[in-house]
């Protein structure tokens, strides 16, 4: 079992877009703070090497632009090869994951595969 802890501090900001007599400037600038923690599981099913990963997500806005949602919660799901060895291996993996912020609740479904 692996426990990964990863944070990030980034600052985005929107620049003009123009295309004809047509010009749109939102003008947002903030900070992207993230923080989370995610847990790996080696499992084998039918014989497969797979690995189940646990993940919780905390991000926050902070600093300039003012948003409606200024912090959401995640907690995910996946389910793939396990890519603790080779890695000239391809890769493939599956997940589900919720997010919870101020009035507003998604669910994602996602699938990857690395080669």
């Amino acid at each position: 079992m692996d426990l990964v802890i990863g944070n990030m501090a980034g600052y985005h900001k929107t620049t003009k877009v123009s295309f004809g007599d047509y010009s749109f400037d939102p003008d947002l600038k903030t900070w992207a703070l993230r923080n989370g923690v995610m847990l790996s599981q080696a499992v084998n099913l039918a014989g497969l090497p797979l690995a189940v990963e646990y993940s919780l997500v905390d991000t926050r806005y902070t600093g300039g632009t003012k948003f409606f949602v200024d912090n959401t919660q995640e907690i995910g799901v996946s389910v793939g090869t396990n890519r603790s060895g080779d890695l000239s291996k391809n890769y493939m993996r599956f997940g589900l994951r919720y997010l919870h912020g101020r009035d507003t609740n998604t669910v994602t479904l996602s699938g990857s595969y690395w080669f």
